[in-house]
């Protein structure tokens, strides 16, 4: 295929963004009534679902939503499923650069040059093997929490903590992600290709040079 400019290509498939959209929804409804149940702080949030015992309520439906996205994935695409499990747990030393290199990335300095990335660059790959590792935690601890008469006391006091860290931490790299998929200049590509899928050819010949490479090699460009 003939590279042209203004090209597109596709970098996640419908079942990645449909099941993206469904955990991303599911987890900002557990986080909103999560914060309105943790601290009286937070009760200014309480209009929003009709007070605290429906909240409880949302929490729990969203909690159950959250937990069966990657069933989802597993049923959908059990092929894309695994490559990109394979891709957010391979570092190499390019990703370590990329890492090293994160904070003139963030700030969009000039003269900033890309180490070579793959379809995923190491802050994206970090960031998803966190969020997929948190996310476990959350879940697991949300059982454990909302079937308490089943666990012991000891399991039961050490999930509660658990539960708020994990959810807190996964708040802000959703933040994180919000900044960098939707603002930041070197990466709101994200958010088109989140929407309907593609990203521009241009962008990921200096972003993602490993990528654009594969996808030369495999004729999609």
């Amino acid at each position: 295929m003939t590279k042209q400019k203004g090209q597109m290509v596709e970098k996640f498939p419908l079942d990645q963004r449909v099941v993206h959209w469904i955990g991303s929804i599911s987890f900002l409804l557990c986080a909103l009534t999560g914060l309105l149940l943790f601290s009286p702080f937070f009760d200014f949030l309480a209009p929003l679902f009709g007070g605290k015992i429906v909240a409880g309520r949302i929490h729990r439906i969203a909690g159950v939503v959250f937990a069966i996205t990657p069933i989802i994935a597993l049923i959908w695409n059990f092929k894309n499923l695994r490559e990109f499990l394979h891709d957010i747990t391979r570092f190499d030393k390019d990703d370590i650069e990329f890492l090293k290199g994160f904070v003139p990335y963030i700030l969009n300095s000039p003269g900033y040059k890309y180490p070579p990335q793959g379809k995923y660059n190491g802050g994206e790959k970090l960031q998803a093997f966190a969020q997929v590792f948190l996310g476990v935690a959350i879940i697991v601890t949300g059982f454990i929490l909302w079937f308490d008469g089943f666990f012991g006391q000891t399991l039961l006091q050490l999930s509660v903590p658990i539960h708020g860290i994990a959810g807190i931490v996964t708040m802000l790299l959703a933040l994180g992600h919000i900044f960098f998929a939707a603002i930041n200049p070197r990466s709101n590509a994200a958010l088109t290709g989140m929407t309907n899928g593609k990203v521009p050819v241009e962008k990921i010949k200096v972003s993602n040079a490993k990528w654009y490479e594969q996808l030369k090699r495999e004729k999609k460009i």
